[in-house]
Protein backbone atom coordinates (compact mmCIF):
# COMPACT_ATOMS: atom_id res chain seq x y z
CA UNK A 1 0.00 0.00 0.00
CA UNK A 2 1.60 3.29 -1.31
CA UNK A 3 1.54 6.51 1.24
CA UNK A 4 -1.54 8.23 -1.08
CA UNK A 5 -3.82 5.15 -0.66
CA UNK A 6 -2.76 4.63 3.23
CA UNK A 7 -3.92 8.37 3.21
CA UNK A 8 -7.00 8.55 1.16
CA UNK A 9 -8.11 5.41 2.84
CA UNK A 10 -7.75 6.31 5.92
CA UNK A 11 -9.49 9.47 5.97
CA UNK A 12 -12.28 8.07 4.23
CA UNK A 13 -12.68 5.57 7.36
CA UNK A 14 -12.26 7.87 9.94
CA UNK A 15 -12.80 11.43 9.20
CA UNK A 16 -9.72 12.69 10.08
CA UNK A 17 -6.17 12.54 8.76
CA UNK A 18 -3.61 10.35 10.26
CA UNK A 19 -1.65 12.82 11.68
CA UNK A 20 -4.40 14.43 13.52
CA UNK A 21 -5.96 11.12 14.43
CA UNK A 22 -2.26 10.13 16.02
CA UNK A 23 -2.58 13.47 17.78
CA UNK A 24 -6.18 13.07 19.27
CA UNK A 25 -5.05 9.94 20.34
CA UNK A 26 -2.02 11.07 22.07
CA UNK A 27 -4.06 14.45 23.88
CA UNK A 28 -6.62 11.27 24.89
CA UNK A 29 -4.31 9.36 26.83
CA UNK A 30 -2.30 12.54 27.99
CA UNK A 31 -5.80 13.62 29.94
CA UNK A 32 -5.94 10.62 31.52
CA UNK A 33 -2.82 10.38 32.96
CA UNK A 34 -2.99 14.14 33.87
CA UNK A 35 -5.87 13.28 35.74
CA UNK A 36 -5.07 10.03 37.21
CA UNK A 37 -1.32 10.12 37.62
CA UNK A 38 0.92 12.23 39.36
CA UNK A 39 3.82 12.27 36.88
CA UNK A 40 5.21 15.54 35.71
CA UNK A 41 4.21 16.68 32.55
CA UNK A 42 7.33 16.36 31.16
CA UNK A 43 7.03 12.56 31.71
CA UNK A 44 4.03 12.68 30.80
CA UNK A 45 4.83 14.24 27.45
CA UNK A 46 7.04 11.51 26.56
CA UNK A 47 5.03 8.66 27.64
CA UNK A 48 2.45 9.95 25.16
CA UNK A 49 3.83 10.19 22.14
CA UNK A 50 5.02 13.61 22.25
CA UNK A 51 7.95 15.08 21.08
CA UNK A 52 8.39 17.51 24.03
CA UNK A 53 6.48 19.29 27.07
CA UNK A 54 5.95 22.39 24.98
CA UNK A 55 4.52 20.22 22.13
CA UNK A 56 1.71 18.87 24.83
CA UNK A 57 0.77 22.11 25.83
CA UNK A 58 0.43 23.72 22.18
CA UNK A 59 -1.97 20.68 21.10
CA UNK A 60 -3.76 20.35 24.58
CA UNK A 61 -4.65 24.45 24.39
CA UNK A 62 -5.73 24.27 20.67
CA UNK A 63 -8.00 21.44 21.31
CA UNK A 64 -9.03 22.32 24.68
CA UNK A 65 -8.72 26.38 24.92
CA UNK A 66 -6.43 25.84 28.34
CA UNK A 67 -3.09 25.26 29.31
CA UNK A 68 -2.70 21.58 30.85
CA UNK A 69 -2.62 22.86 34.16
Amino acid sequence: MNDYYFAHFFKKHTGLSFGKYLAKIRLEKAKRMILTTNKPLTEIAIDCGFCNVKMLYRVFKNAEGCSPL
